[in-house]
């Protein structure tokens, strides 16, 4: 196909998407389908035989991603320069990117457990045969939406990067007053590599024991299809499909701090705040996933990534003062065990329905954080002659097994579909 575009002066945010494939080294279509050669498995859903198992992530921010090279010089006496370098370990190659927090699709698709019972990392602490995941940044011709396109119409003009094996290193969610909710998540990664095309094309993955790409398994991108929710509905075939939401906003937001503060009154439910209760202005949840490279001479690539253990998920607060607890002592601190509390984050609309008996029905629910057994590490105050008073309140616990129910993150998305629909704000029913 002849290129329509054959200069790109540059690319923006318009020109580009971002896609993901759960399991790095796996088939990429359904069925074990390795190959793609007449680019008309693209668009099947994934769900169906030889379906595209490759999925668009949505409301994306910013991505930055590169790699990184090591060197260790080799001297020798009598010769003052080197006399080469040599590679002693792999690249380091890195993915983070930020985006609108809205249903819980993006975590899904980037193998969350979103159904708010179970461990959210519970698939990125146990890997269960995978060797991570796989990103893949599309590139259009410029001065088009990749929304809507149809990608292959327009050949080798669209330009693919793709990074194989990512293992999640780091999610963290960022709520406060005058901006809008959104997540950032960090990836670290074996391979980068670029394409030509949306179709057939060798995945980025590389297999860690023979230190080379898996060429014989393809991958093709599809097209993006648009946002919707069901709105409200008694029978499949009553569907009204509307735009979901763009963005939350601050007034969305209810927080529950069991609580939890030493010195201040903060909320306690997400039904009533305390009367005196402090004003939050900001949540911050941080979960770190360090992992450490395992070598083995014979091999170029890491054999495997090991989560470093024990993680810690940190939970920071920021509210203005009103009223203060009664009668409260450092000194209590010393003479009882830590007490633990169950953190609530929740995040809303009106655009929602959920199956109950056959029914849908209207929730308000779009997302909700649950950070168990969280325990206060640290409260201070901020006093100026030229603003408010200010208290800045940290929590912290332990990143738990997969069948820990009792500590750790647990992450309920509207958008988490067991077995019928509830809700699915973006993309196809699951």
């Amino acid at each position: 196909m002849a290129a329509k575009n054959p200069r790109r002066p540059r690319v923006i945010y318009q020109n580009e998407f971002l896609y993901t494939s759960f399991d790095a080294t796996g088939y990429h279509f359904n069925g074990q389908v390795k190959h793609n050669p007449y680019c008309d498995k693209r668009n099947i859903h994934f769900t169906e035989c030889s379906g595209n198992l490759v999925r668009q992530l949505h409301r994306i921010q910013g991505a930055n991603y590169g790699f990184s090279v090591q060197y260790k010089d080799a001297n020798e006496f009598g010769k003052i320069s080197r006399i080469t370098q040599v590679m002693v370990d792999t690249p380091q190659v890195t993915l983070d990117f930020e985006y609108f927090l809205a249903d819980g699709y993006n975590e899904q698709m980037m193998g969350f457990i979103t159904d708010g019972e179970r461990q959210a990392l519970g698939k990125h602490l146990t890997m269960d045969g995978r060797v991570g995941q796989n990103f893949f940044i599309v590139q259009a011709p410029e001065g088009h939406d990749v929304v809507k396109m149809n990608l292959a119409d327009y050949g080798k003009d669209v330009k693919v990067v793709g990074l194989g094996n990512a293992f999640l290193s780091q999610y963290a969610v960022m709520v406060e007053v005058g901006a809008i909710p959104k997540a950032r998540v960090s990836f670290d990664c074996f391979n980068i590599r670029s394409y030509e095309g949306v179709c057939n094309l060798p995945i980025p993955a590389v297999d860690p024991n023979a230190a080379c790409p898996l060429s014989d398994v393809r991958f093709s991108i599809p097209d993006t299809y648009e946002s919707f929710v069901y709105e409200q509905t008694k029978a499949k075939e009553q569907f009204i499909y509307q735009e979901g939401a763009g963005a939350l906003a601050a007034g969305d937001v209810r927080v529950s701090l069991d609580d939890g503060a030493f010195l201040n009154i903060t909320p306690d439910s997400l039904t009533e705040y305390h009367k005196g209760s402090a004003h939050i202005q900001g949540f911050t949840i941080n979960a770190p996933l360090g992992t450490t490279k395992l070598n083995r001479l014979g091999n170029f690539y890491e054999y495997s990534k090991a989560i470093n253990f024990p993680a810690v998920i940190t939970v920071e607060i920021r509210a203005l003062v009103s009223e203060l607890k009664n009668d409260r002592s450092v000194n209590e601190l010393f003479s009882c065990p830590s007490k633990k509390h169950n953190l609530v984050l929740l995040l809303e609309d009106c655009r929602a329905v959920e199956e109950c008996n056959g029914e849908l029905n209207p929730i308000h629910t779009n997302m909700a954080y649950y950070i168990k057994g969280a325990i206060l590490d640290e409260e201070s105050f901020e006093s100026n002659v030229t603003d408010h008073k200010v208290v800045n309140i940290r929590f912290s616990t332990s990143i738990a097994g997969a069948d820990d129910d009792s500590a750790g993150l647990f992450i309920y998305g509207k958008s988490f579909l067991p077995d019928r629909p509830k809700i699915l704000a973006w993309g196809q029913p699951l």
